[in-house]
Parts: structure tokens; sequence; C-alpha cells
């Protein structure tokens, strides 16, 4: 499902927006803006209602918009048959820390900065990367502060981070040169690092616009993420692992936890196998590596890992897990 603006529903505005729709969607489904260059992903832009399914227009704060859906299948069979990557479901959430100076006045972006946070969570749902911004509220800056975020020092930004539930953390500095001695003064920069796992990555960008700054930004948070967890048309396998979950209490909510995990990139598909003493048996089948899994697992704060406990003395099932919610 896209959703893209349009000025009327003539013909000609129609097929733009398709063709915009489905651009959105092949470089969400691949999590690579670079899905485009290929002559094939091409041809499907230019034909886009041969995947249409169904489309509506809805008038949102006097603006007309077009949203389409076009046929899942249909689009990861032609990501894989380029061999590109499908990105699934499992798409970690971030939180942003932006230090912004903008000559007038350096502080953290917040939530309620309506014209500073829209491009970048506007971008961030066109690549289908789950993001938000911080309250900076007196409980945050007991935390952090806007030299900590400027200066990229990790921990406190980490530490304050925590009662979000994040699981990737971006964080800056934003601003552009007071001198205005040369060309480069009248561009915005941005000096940021991801956070994501145990791995971190420097991202440094220019531009003469800063809401193109916001998109180039989100574009490269995304590209990274994507090498880590979409799976290529070539990684499939047979293997398959099994996990238990323990604390189910129910069938409904045993239905959620296999939707979870199936959920995770590198899982095929997942089925139910048995209900024993310590809780649910799920298989998994995979796509990928089955350390592809347990670090998503290990990151997403809804199920943990249980540890055994130095005392006991029984031999613990191996890959037991705690259901959080």
């Amino acid at each position: 499902m896209a959703q893209i603006q349009v000025e009327g529903q003539s013909y000609q505005q129609k097929q733009k927006a398709y063709q915009q729709a489905i651009e959105t969607v092949f470089i969400r489904a691949s999590g690579q803006s670079q899905i485009l260059t290929y002559p094939q992903i091409k041809q499907a832009i230019a034909e886009p209602t041969r995947y249409l399914t169904q489309y509506q227009f809805e008038h949102k704060n006097s603006q007309l918009f077009l949203k389409a859906q076009f046929n899942e299948k249909a689009v990861n069979d032609l990501i894989k048959s380029v061999g590109e990557a499908i990105w699934g479901a499992r798409r970690p959430q971030l939180i942003w820390w932006i230090a912004l100076d903008d000559n007038q006045q350096r502080h953290i972006v917040a939530d309620g900065e309506p014209e500073i946070v829209q491009p970048i969570l506007t971008q961030s749902k066109n690549r289908g990367l789950p993001s938000m911004f911080p309250l900076v509220d007196f409980d945050d800056l007991m935390q952090v502060s806007v030299t900590d975020v400027w200066g990229r020092f990790e921990q406190p930004v980490v530490t304050a981070s925590q009662r979000y539930g994040a699981e990737g953390i971006v964080y800056g500095k934003v601003f552009k040169p007071a001198s205005q001695d040369s060309v480069t003064s009248q561009a915005w920069f941005a000096e940021l690092q991801l956070i994501e796992g145990s791995q971190m990555h420097n991202i440094a960008l220019s531009s003469a616009d800063l809401n193109e700054l916001w998109v180039q930004v989100v574009d490269q948070v995304t590209d990274l993420l994507a090498k880590k967890y979409a799976i290529k048309a070539g990684e499939a396998s047979s293997q398959s692992i099994v996990l238990t979950v323990e604390n189910v209490n129910n069938a409904a909510q045993a239905v959620l936890i296999q939707n979870f995990l199936a959920s995770i990139s590198a899982v095929d598909s997942v089925q139910i196998q048995q209900l024993n003493a310590q809780g649910v048996n799920y298989q998994l089948n995979l796509l990928g590596q089955a350390v592809d899994v347990f670090d998503a697992l290990a990151f997403d704060n809804r199920i943990e890992k249980v540890v055994p406990k130095f005392s006991q003395e029984t031999k613990m099932q191996e890959h037991l897990y705690r259901w959080k919610g």
C-alpha cells in the first residue's frame, strides 16, 4: 500500500500517481533505493496498472491523496528476479536525537516540532522504517543534554532512549555554518551516527535544502539497515530451528507469537509444533541463517531469552524464550 498526494483525478494525474506509488512500494519492499535502476523494474513502473489490485481517493486537510495497493507476490517476485533482497516486516523501531543549529538556537528536536519532524517521519513511512522523536521533556533532559547529542556522546543518548523502547538510535548534529565566506556555508550538514544492536555507522551528508537533507539521511539509514535485515533471493535454505516460548496463556496469544516470529525477515514460515510443560514449541523454517533470527530476537523488547539461574540443576530446554508482549 502506498499513499500519494495528487492534484486531481484525470487519467494523466492517476497514471503519474500510480507510477510514484509503485516506485515507493518497490523501494519499501526491497529496502534499497537502487532497485529502481533495473530495466525490469523500470518496465513495471511504466505499466503500474498491471500490478494494481485496488485504489481509492480520499481527502485529508483539504488535500487529495491516492491510496494504491499492488499485488505483493508479483512485486516480490520481480524484486527476486533481479537478484535483490526482500525486506520483510522485521524493521527496527528508531528514535531520532537531532541537535539542530540554525544559527539562532541550538536545541534537541522534539516530537512537537512538525516543521522539522514531519519530513523525516514522512520519508520514514515511505521507506517502511518505524521512526519516532523524543519528547525532550524534563525526564529526557535529566538524562541527556543538547551538548551530549551535538558531541555524539553515546552513553547519555542510549540511557535517555531506554524509556522509548527503541531498537535503534540515530543521533548527532545538523547545522549550517555561520560563516558566509564560502559556498559550503550555504549548505546544511548532517553528522550523525546510527546505533542498531552491536553495530554503529557514521553518516555524513550535506544539502542546500534542509528538507532534502532529511530525505537523504532517512534514505541512507534505511539502506544500511536493509543490508542487515533483508534476505536475498539466493539465500533461501532448508534449515529450520525450534524455539520454545513459555508463559503462553491461550490459543490467541500462541497465534500472535507465531505471527511475530513470522515477521522476522530471516524466517520463511512458522508452524506451531506442540505444547509441553515449558511452553509452546515453534518450528521456524529459515531463509537466512539461524544467527539472524537470534540477533533479531535479542534486539526486540517483546521477547526475551530465558537465562538459567546459577543454582539451576536441571538442564534447560534449548532456545527457551519468554513472551513480554
